[in-house]
């Protein structure tokens, strides 16, 4: 038998992508090998400026629901909510260890505190424990036909890993986010000997972040943003806010030194700051001493040059602690003259708008005011070109596909890798949904699987669909009219109505001429419908729809030719 018929009839490896790829954010990967599955990460999205009501989004989990699949476990890379977010959605479908580095792991254990109670039951009816089991970089784990090594890489968050993973038909690496920091602070590493180490070995694969492929040359180090503080600290006379994301632990902690050299104290204000802070504590991720950290309630007597606060809101959210001090509806602090504000965190894509928001309310209490475009106070956790350049020369892989992105980056990352000697016919721009099947010296795609976007709305999930987004939009850009009107059937007497009622379209006035208008052609409508014997005969099988379709063309021709509007028209017609 030839060694091209065994190449061609063993099994493939499944790299089937449930989010990530083609947007950002809601990051999950499954590898799946005759049946048995291992997923790296399973994050959320936040939702997009038009889904109303949307409070955050997860990948669809039913392709892992097939009895004939055995999910062996999720491989976290970070604590980033677009990798962990979404877990503890998918332990109410399944009871599948949970593997991490510890501030992950104690990250995500905090998130259990809220969804326990929803969790996949045990026999006697109690919600299971989840098995949460700590990695280590360079320590691999046996599960099922694979064998998983963790490598240590540079993130915006401490314990970020990389995957390496090793399958019948070859070596994988998924990189996870990543940047290469020359300088990263809080202990953490990037292990340019294990990549390197591997693409000696061969690696059948590389799956590599590709978040900032369009930006040329290397993202910076964490601890320049230090430096930078350093001075704008030094400068200011007054308070120093600072707004970041409650993850970034580094940051954090090299806030609350600088502080500390300047004789200022530390106050925390936010629900996931103090959160995560008391996490990281714990788990010794933080250096500060902890009674630098005082209470908010302190923060009125002690003088404004001694104050530094740390607090959310860096993406102009209008229910976060930064937006409330700006506006006057926080508590205990409100934004004057004399901060100095400075927002230390990057632009997610669709919060332009809050953040440019909550930047215009600052500048109106008197606050100097700081962000990256102006600054030099963030720098971004993922890779830039000639970063992502390096790891695919270190690891010289056989095919390269790009993940984490919106679509233009995966093409732009693509290209780079092609750049970089791998051969444009081995690799696979693929999106959410689309299974790649690789063998031995074969890269290519396989069947579409259901990989659409889970909505949570409140307690509700997947209850919402894009139907109902629809919905939403009309009715938040247009308003809504509902007319009610009861109808005898046998008859066909109108025996109340027409009411017209509107919400967001005008106001309630029936002496509008516009009104006035609409009243009158539903009378003549209705009209219709008790002298005409013959009306609605071709509606004869439902008299109630009949009418309903009429009152909405009538209402729909009159708007659209006098105001130029589609509001949503809901005809209530009830037949008795």
């Amino acid at each position: 038998m030839s060694k091209e018929h065994l190449e061609k009839n063993v099994h493939p490896l499944r790299v089937i992508p449930l989010g990530g790829l083609g947007e950002i954010g809601m990051n999950m990967m499954a590898f799946e090998y005759e049946g048995s599955v291992v997923l790296v990460d399973a994050g959320l999205m936040f939702p997009e400026n038009d889904m109303f009501g949307v409070d955050i989004v997860i990948p669809d989990f039913s392709f892992l629901l097939d009895p004939n699949k055995h999910v062996l476990g999720v491989f976290l890379t970070h604590g980033h909510e677009d990798h962990i977010g979404a877990v503890p959605y998918l332990l109410r479908e399944m009871n599948v260890p949970i593997y991490g580095t510890p501030l992950t792991l104690g990250f995500l254990a905090d998130k259990f505190k809220e969804h326990r109670s929803e969790f996949l039951r045990e026999e006697d009816g109690s919600p299971i424990t989840p098995r949460l089991i700590t990695v280590k970089p360079r320590e691999p784990i046996f599960v099922g036909p694979f064998c998983i090594e963790p490598i240590s890489v540079t993130h915006s968050i401490s314990d970020s890993v990389a995957y390496a993973i090793t399958t019948p038909v070859g070596a994988v690496i998924h990189t996870g986010d990543f940047k290469i920091d020359p300088e990263p602070v809080g202990g953490s590493y990037f292990d340019v000997e294990r990549f390197k180490a591997y693409g000696e070995k061969g690696v059948l694969a590389l799956l590599s972040d590709s978040t900032n492929a369009e930006r040329e040359g290397h993202t910076g180090s964490e601890s320049r943003v230090g430096e930078n503080f350093e001075t704008l600290f030094a400068e200011a006379e007054g308070r120093i806010i600072v707004a970041t994301f409650s993850s970034n632990i580094h940051r954090i902690d090299q806030i609350a030194q600088i502080a500390s050299r300047l004789g200022r104290k530390v106050f925390l204000s936010g629900k996931s700051i103090i959160g995560n802070v008391k996490i990281a504590r714990e788990l010794g991720y933080l250096s500060f001493p902890l009674d630098q950290i005082a209470p908010l309630e302190e923060l009125s007597r002690t003088p404004d040059r001694e104050v530094v606060l740390i607090t959310t809101g860096s993406q102009g959210e209008p229910m976060s602690a930064l937006y409330r001090m700006a506006t006057d509806d926080h508590k205990q602090i409100q934004v004057k003259p004399g901060d100095t504000v400075i927002l230390s965190a990057r632009v997610i894509p669709g919060n332009e708008e809050d953040i440019s928001r909550v930047i215009n309310h600052l500048f109106r209490k008197g606050a100097v005011v700081l962000h990256e475009k102006i600054a030099r106070v963030h720098v971004s956790g993922h890779a830039s070109r000639e970063e992502q350049r390096k790891i695919i020369e270190w690891v010289r892989p056989e095919f390269f596909i790009p993940v984490h992105g919106e679509y233009r980056q995966l093409v732009s990352h693509a290209a780079l890798a092609a750049k970089a000697g791998i051969d444009p016919r081995h690799i696979l721009v693929v999106e959410d949904g689309e299974e790649i099947l690789l063998r031995p010296g074969r890269c290519e795609k396989g069947n579409s699987i259901p990989a659409r976007r889970i909505y949570i709305d409140g307690k509700g999930i997947g209850d919402v669909e894009q139907t109902v987004l629809k919905d939403r939009r009309h009715l938040g850009s247009d308003g809504v009219i509902v007319v009610t009107v009861a109808v005898d059937r046998e008859g066909r007497k109108v025996r109340s109505g027409p009411t017209l009622l509107s919400r967001g379209f005008t106001g309630n006035d029936i002496e509008l001429p516009l009104w006035e208008e609409m009243e009158i052609s539903l009378q003549t409508l209705l009209r219709e419908v008790e002298t005409d014997p013959t009306w609605g005969d071709h509606f004869a099988a439902d008299l109630q729809q009949g009418i309903e379709t009429r009152i909405k063309q009538t209402l729909k021709k009159i708007i659209s030719k006098k105001m130029n509007r589609y509001p949503m028209i809901i005809p209530n017609v009830i037949v008795i």
